[in-house]
């Protein structure tokens, strides 16, 4: 797998809902929910990054060029996937249910992101003024690779002074 950003991720996980959720949702109705951003029109699904990027396993340090280091390594995200509508469950459904397709996997797996697990639907209907607004969620995480460029400089020349005679002798 190669290195990838925050950004890409983000996109990749669109794409992945977008796709699946198609025959009941319109892609311009898969959104990450922001803070203080207009809901759309129901049916949507909402999108938000819960957690990540987290580290596991062991980062990977190269040398590029003398003093400058990448650290790369694989890299953790949970995302809620949140369906609002009267088919909230339904389109749950069709995304939970189309996790398996080889297409979907395809599709992450061309943006150098894996599918690590998923949680059961829940409805999680909420009374909102004299109506109860249908929403169902889950909880997706995925998998990557992440990386982080840093100079640490280069040493060109050192060397070792004798504090006593003030002398000092020069190595490399």
């Amino acid at each position: 797998m190669s290195a990838i950003t925050v950004t890409q991720f983000r996109k990749a996980v669109w794409d992945l809902i977008s796709a699946l959720s198609a025959p009941l949702v319109p892609a311009a109705r898969v959104v990450w929910l922001e803070q203080g951003s207009p809901r759309p029109k129901n049916p949507y699904i909402g999108l938000n990054v819960v957690s990540g990027p987290r580290s596991y396993g062991e980062d990977d340090m190269r040398q590029s060029s003398p003093g400058v280091y990448s650290f790369e390594g694989q890299r953790a995200f949970t995302v809620s996937v949140n369906a609002y509508g009267k088919d909230a469950d339904e389109i749950a459904a069709l995304i939970t249910n189309g996790l398996s397709k080889v297409s979907a996997m395809d599709l992450l797996a061309a943006r150098s992101v894996a599918l690590l697990s998923n949680t059961s639907p829940k409805n999680v209907s909420v009374p909102l003024e004299t109506n109860f607004e249908n929403r169902t969620q889950f909880d997706m995480d995925f998998g990557c690779v992440m990386a982080i460029t840093e100079n640490v400089g280069f040493i060109e020349q050192t060397g070792i002074l004798n504090n006593a005679s003030g002398d000092q002798t020069d190595i490399g």
